[in-house]
């Protein structure tokens, strides 16, 4: 089964960043989740919302260790 999670970026942050396929960034921001009611059925959407782009080299130059902190968990039912 495929979970995709959702960035979702301002145009501000991509105006002057090069964004190409497989081009690898740390993007640096929030966890958020919201209800979609769809079709009579709620669904609960997570997605992050980005804050910075930074590029993924420039982060390994800089520092030794990229560390993930999500706030709170997240389960899924089969």
């Amino acid at each position: 089964m495929l979970y995709l999670l959702l960035i979702t970026i301002s145009e501000r942050l991509i105006a002057n960043f090069d964004l190409t396929i497989g081009r690898k960034v740390v993007i640096e921001g929030q966890f958020r989740s919201y209800n979609s009611y769809e079709n009579e059925k709620n669904r609960l959407v997570l997605t992050v919302f980005a804050k910075d782009i930074i590029d993924y080299l420039r982060v390994l130059l800089l520092n030794n260790t990229i560390i993930l902190h999500l706030g709170g968990f997240v389960y899924i039912k089969w």
